[in-house]
């Protein structure tokens, strides 16, 4: 059995998923134009990019791991958040509020739900 290094695996999994944000983001921006800024609807389509991002970098990283979903999909999904974080805090000062504890804790599950599922129907 081929051995798998379980951080090269994770890092491209969280390589995967930021790539699919910054794609969904520019994607987003040119419909933003058009909607109002402060439409649930924006809101509501960051937060699926969001957790399509998770889902597909978690994906990634479970195939090959094949084991240990729910951990793979939280060693994805918390430098994810991390990184998306400290990038939309650029040029401004950061604000932490419950609903960032929030935010962290939802993107935490969609990791955890995501590599559990992976890596149990692949069995």
């Amino acid at each position: 059995m081929k051995k798998v290094n379980y951080l090269l695996q994770i890092l491209k999994g969280l390589a995967a998923a930021v790539i699919v944000t910054v794609i969904g983001v520019a994607v987003l921006a040119l419909f933003v134009k058009d909607l109002d800024a402060d439409s649930n609807l924006v809101s509501g389509l960051s937060v699926a990019v969001k957790v399509v991002s998770i889902a597909l970098g978690t994906i990634l990283a479970a195939i090959k791991i094949r084991k240990k979903g729910a951990l793979i999909g939280a060693f994805v999904a918390i430098p994810y958040w991390a990184v998306c974080f400290l990038l939309s805090i650029i040029g401004s000062t950061p604000v932490f509020s419950f609903g960032l504890l929030i935010d962290l804790a939802l993107t935490v599950l969609t990791g955890v739900f995501s590599g559990i599922l992976t890596v149990n129907t692949l069995k």
